[in-house]
C-alpha cells in the first residue's frame, strides 16, 4: 500500500517525507497549492477539516496533527479570555486609543476569522468581537488587506505620479479569489493587477502604466519624455527592465522571500545564477547612469519607475543591498528614485495589495 502525503513541499510536509524515507516506506505526494486555495476545497476539507497540511492517507486511515491544533486552540482561547476581560474596561488593548498593540493583531487574527473556520473564537467573546469589528474595519487595514506582491505597486506609483485618484479592490490570493469567475471576466489569466477605468479594463502592469502616462501626459509628472527621441529611450529601458532585469530578480525574490508561501523549495542554484544575471544588468546600468541622471536621460520616467517594486526587495529585504551599493551611480540613482514622494506614499499603503485599481477622477 502506497502512503499518500498531501501538501506543498515546505517545512512541515518535509518532516513527514524524511521520516517515510528513513523508514523505507513507499509514498507518493499529492500537491496542494495554497496560493490557489486548494487547501480550502471541499474535497480536501473532508480529509482535513482545518484546511492545513501535511495530511497522510494510509489505505483507509487518514491522519493529521489534530493534537497540536487542539492544544494551540486551548492556549489561544485562554489569551482571548484575558483580552475579553481587558476589553470590558477599555475600547482598545492599551486604553481608549488605537495603538500598535491592536494593529499588531490584524494579520493573524484575520486568518483566524476568515480562513480557518474559527470565527467563533472571536464571536463567542462579546468585547473581543466588538474590538475585532472595530480594528478590522479601519481604512488602513482595508487598504492593505491582501498578500504581498510588488506588481500592483508599479501601477499605484504611476497613478500617484500622474495625480490620478483611485481606489483599490483587494483580491485575496490565498483564498483563490483570482480564480473566481467574476475576476476571470476581467483578467482571464487570473493574475494581478487589473484596472477598470470606466468601461475600459486593462491588465499587465507595464501596459497599464504606459496607458496612464499617455492618457494623462499633461497631468502630473511627464513620464514619457518631451520628444520622440526621449520617448524611444524610455521605451528602450522599459523593455530592458522587463526582458533582462525583472525575470532573474523575480527568481531571487521568489526563492528567498516567497518559496515557503508558494509551496516550493528554495533553490540556491537558481538564486546564484539569477544573481549573476542581475549583476550583469546592473553593470550596464552603472555605465549608463555615469552619463545621465536617469535611465532614459536627465528626467524621471516610466523606465525608472518600473524598477521600484522589485528593486525595493533587492535593497531592503534579502541581504542583497550590496548589489546596489557596490555600484556608485546605481546607488545614487536608487536613492533618488526610492526617495520620491510617490513611492513613499505607496509604501505607506503597506506591503501592497494584490488588487484591481479603479481610477476615479477623471476629467478627460
Amino acid at each position: 500500500m502506497v502512503v499518500k502525503v498531501y501538501g506543498p513541499l515546505y517545512a512541515s510536509p518535509k518532516r513527514v517525507l524524511v521520516c517515510l524515507v528513513e523508514k523505507e516506506v513507499d509514498f507518493e505526494t499529492v500537491p496542494i497549492d495554497l496560493l490557489k486555495g486548494e487547501h480550502k476545497h471541499p474535497d480536501f476539507l473532508k480529509l482535513q477539516p482545518f484546511g492545513s497540511v501535511p495530511l497522510i492517507q494510509d489505505g483507509d486511515y487518514t491522519l493529521y496533527d489534530r493534537k497540536i491544533i487542539q492544544e494551540s486552540e486551548e492556549k489561544l482561547g485562554k489569551v482571548l479570555d484575558i483580552y475579553e476581560e481587558r476589553l470590558s474596561k477599555s475600547k482598545y488593548l492599551a486604553g481608549d486609543f488605537f495603538s500598535l498593540a491592536d494593529l499588531s493583531h490584524l494579520p493573524f487574527t484575520h486568518y483566524l476569522v476568515a480562513n480557518m473556520g474559527k470565527e467563533y473564537m472571536i464571536r463567542d467573546r462579546k468585547h473581543v468581537s466588538a474590538w475585532w469589528d472595530d480594528i478590522s474595519n479601519r481604512p488602513s487595514w482595508k487598504r492593505v488587506y491582501g498578500p504581498v506582491y510588488p506588481s500592483p505597486k508599479r501601477v499605484l506609483v504611476c497613478l500617484v505620479e500622474k495625480e490620478i485618484e483611485f481606489e483599490t479592490v483587494p483580491i485575496d490570493i490565498f483564498k483563490g479569489e483570482q480564480r473566481n469567475p467574476e475576476f476571470l471576466k476581467l483578467q482571464p489569466f487570473g493574475q494581478v493587477p487589473v484596472i477598470q477605468d470606466g468601461d475600459y479594463t486593462l491588465f499587465e502592469s507595464r501596459a497599464i502604466i504606459r496607458y496612464y502616462a499617455e492618457k494623462y501626459k499633461s497631468q502630473g509628472t511627464d513620464l514619457l519624455g518631451k520628444t520622440m527621441e526621449e520617448r524611444g529611450l524610455v521605451e528602450q529601458w522599459l523593455e530592458v527592465e522587463a526582458s533582462n532585469y525583472h525575470q532573474p530578480l523575480d527568481n531571487i525574490v521568489t526563492h528567498i522571500l516567497f518559496a515557503s508561501a508558494m509551496g516550493i523549495s528554495s533553490d540556491p542554484k537558481i538564486i546564484q545564477e539569477s544573481e549573476e544575471k542581475v549583476g550583469k544588468v546592473l553593470d550596464i546600468y552603472e555605465e549608463r547612469l555615469s552619463k545621465s541622471k536617469y535611465l532614459a536621460g536627465d528626467f524621471f520616467s516610466l523606465a525608472d519607475l518600473s524598477h521600484l517594486p522589485f528593486t525595493h526587495y533587492l535593497a531592503n529585504s534579502m541581504g542583497k543591498e550590496y548589489m546596489i551599493r557596490d555600484r556608485k551611480h546605481v546607488s545614487v540613482w536608487w536613492d533618488d528614485i526610492s526617495s520620491r514622494p510617490s513611492w513613499k506614499k505607496v509604501l505607506q499603503f503597506g506591503e501592497c495589495n494584490e488588487c484591481i485599481c479603479l481610477p476615479r477622477n477623471i476629467a478627460t
